[in-house]
Parts: structure tokens; C-alpha cells; sequence
């Protein structure tokens, strides 16, 4: 029915718009982790690495945006091709700088190996908790 989409797609705009109004509190909680993971690098501890899971597109531009001028990362999301998603798994694994990945909960569901990953961040839970598991 007419309704029931108009409703549903309410309930999706209010959904989007709450996991944005989070972006600013996830930046400052990514950014303290970055800095609690290099601290204790810096005391011998071994090289961290940090992915953080977003839903929406919106929630990822707005990490992407604060986070990339002071840490090198790489980001996957729907739009981003298998090739490019591929790449960006090779680097997260190979390359000691590169310590954090910005990754969509959706687009992780989908064969994703993040295991060089010592830690991980939700920022944004999805709306379905099959795909909060699968990026587990």
C-alpha cells in the first residue's frame, strides 16, 4: 500500500539521519582509539590495526572526511568495484601504515577478509542483525 511505503521510507530517512547525527561523537571515538592504538605501539606493543563499520554512505563520507588527513585508510562500500575492494584488502593486510578501514556493514557480508584487524568499531549498526553478525 501507498501508506506502508511512505511509512517505510520515513523510517529510512529517520534511520539515515540518526546515524549521521552520530558522526561527530564516532569521529572523536575513532580518532581516540587511533591515538590509544599508537600509544601503545609506541610502548612495543604491535603494529594495530582498526576497522570501523558503518551502514550508510552518508555515516562513512563524514568518518572518511575527519579521519583521512591525519590517518592513511582505506574505504569499502557498495559502490565500491570487486577489483578495488580486492586491492584495498591487500593493502589493509600489507602495508604497516595503513591502519584503519572504513568499511560498510553490507559490503563486508560479501566475502571481506579483515583479519588483520586487531580491533573493530560499529559505528552505525545495521538494520538487520544477520549482516551485524557476517561482519563479526
Amino acid at each position: 500500500s501507498t501508506h506502508h511505503q511512505a511509512a517505510s521510507t520515513h523510517h529510512q530517512a529517520a534511520y539515515e539521519a540518526a546515524g549521521v547525527a552520530k558522526v561527530p561523537a564516532a569521529r572523536r571515538f575513532v580518532a581516540d582509539a587511533m591515538s590509544a592504538l599508537e600509544a601503545a605501539e609506541a610502548l612495543g606493543g604491535d603494529v594495530a590495526k582498526l576497522v570501523v563499520f558503518a551502514h550508510h554512505r552518508r555515516v562513512l563520507d563524514g568518518l572518511q572526511a575527519a579521519l583521512h588527513r591525519k590517518y592513511p585508510l582505506v574505504r569499502i562500500d557498495g559502490s565500491t568495484p570487486l577489483p578495488a575492494r580486492h586491492l584495498a584488502i591487500r593493502r589493509f593486510h600489507s602495508e604497516a601504515s595503513l591502519r584503519l578501514a572504513l568499511v560498510s556493514v553490507t559490503a563486508a557480508s560479501l566475502g571481506v577478509d579483515l583479519s588483520a584487524a586487531s580491533h573493530c568499531i560499529f559505528a552505525e549498526l545495521p538494520p538487520d542483525a544477520a549482516w551485524l553478525a557476517q561482519a563479526e
